[in-house]
This record gives structure tokens, C-alpha cells and sequence, in this order.
């Protein structure tokens, strides 16, 4: 029993430090789309969309990965394999259906199979360490909510006439400068945890 309390444990600080990083990412990333294509070449502005619907998928594909980690580490292969193999029927399944609206419909596609994955996924692999759906939620809302928040006024600017790439350095650092500081204030600890995990990381 302790010991699937520290995994439990463990696994949520990842979790959250996850969340803390890739939601953030990927609202910039659906706010910043035009200026982002801009910089490339304008000829590309017509996979704006594309990119912010990707980004949905991409928000949560690192906790995704968490959950491969875990099941891994806890020697649950056989329930990791269960939840790829459900994953990949999705997408075939999905396949036919999303193919009738041309790439827009694939891409939605993508990203719509990657939530679902998110939920099944941390249903299965949450019961094999006691952690409940509620706990999720209570882990990764806040940080939904305060990226939607922080970043969604942002488009606002959008609106603005300068460089592509002037426009998104005054989103990156309006956008990450005001998150990181509500982050403190409200006093979360995942911005502590994230700096001790670059420093474990490192000195490997």
C-alpha cells in the first residue's frame, strides 16, 4: 500500500508538471497559429486551422506518454498494449468517417481520438494506483482554466499590424510572463517541481 502511494504520488507531480507545460503550449500555439505560419511564409496561411486544431491533440499527447511510464514501471504491459490497441481502432474507425470532410475532418479526427484516449487512459491505468477520475480533474483543471485565461485575450492582438514576429514575442511574453506570475501568486508548487525536474534532468 505505500508503495502505490508514493507511485500515486510520484505520478501526479509529473502530472501536473505536464499540464503545467503543455497546455499553456498549446494555447499559445492556437493563439499564436497566424503570426507562427506568418513568420514561415504567407503562402501557408491556409493551415491555420490545421495547426490550432492540432495543437488540442498535442495539449494533452505528454500525458499520454505519462500513462505508457507508468504501466510500464508497474508492469501492467498487458493493460498498456489494451489501451494502444483501442487507440488504433479508434483512428480506423474514425478513418472513413473524417475522410468526408477532407483534411480539416482527419485533423479533428486526430485530435478528437487523443481526448478520448486521455480519458479512457487515465480511467484504466488510475484504478491500477487508487487514482480516481476526480483526482485527475482536481490535478489538471486549474491549469486548463488558467492557460484558457491567461492566453484567450491574446487573439485580441491579432487584430494589430506589425511583423509576424514582433506580434508573437508580445504574445509569448505577455502570455507566459502573466501565467508564470498567477502561478506564483496563487501559490502552486508545480513551477518549484518543474525547476527541480530540469535539474534532475540535467545532471544526468
Amino acid at each position: 500500500l505505500d508503495t502505490e502511494e508514493k507511485v500515486k504520488s510520484i505520478f501526479r507531480k509529473f502530472l501536473r508538471i505536464s499540464v503545467f507545460v503543455s497546455f499553456p503550449v498549446a494555447m499559445q500555439t492556437i493563439v499564436s497559429a497566424e503570426s507562427i505560419v506568418g513568420i514561415i511564409s504567407e503562402r501557408w496561411e491556409p493551415i491555420i486551422p490545421y495547426l490550432q486544431l492540432l495543437a488540442i491533440g498535442w495539449g494533452v499527447y505528454p500525458s499520454l506518454y505519462l500513462i505508457n511510464a507508468l504501466l510500464q514501471a508497474i508492469g501492467k504491459a498487458s493493460l498498456l498494449l489494451k489501451i494502444e490497441v483501442t487507440k488504433s481502432i479508434l483512428y480506423l474507425l474514425a478513418l472513413p468517417i473524417t475522410l468526408q470532410f477532407g483534411v480539416m475532418g482527419l485533423v479533428v479526427g486526430y485530435s478528437a481520438v487523443n481526448l478520448v484516449t486521455f480519458i479512457y487512459g487515465f480511467y484504466f491505468a488510475g484504478r491500477c494506483i487508487s487514482f480516481t477520475m476526480t483526482e485527475v480533474v482536481k490535478d489538471i483543471l486549474p491549469y486548463l482554466i488558467l492557460s484558457l485565461v491567461v492566453f484567450t485575450p491574446l487573439l485580441l492582438l491579432n487584430s494589430l499590424t506589425m511583423s509576424p514576429f514582433l506580434l508573437l514575442t508580445i504574445q509569448v511574453i505577455i502570455g507566459w510572463g502573466v501565467y508564470l506570475l498567477l502561478i506564483k501568486l496563487l501559490g502552486s508548487k508545480v513551477l518549484d517541481d518543474f525547476v527541480e525536474f530540469i535539474k534532475m534532468k540535467r545532471g544526468k
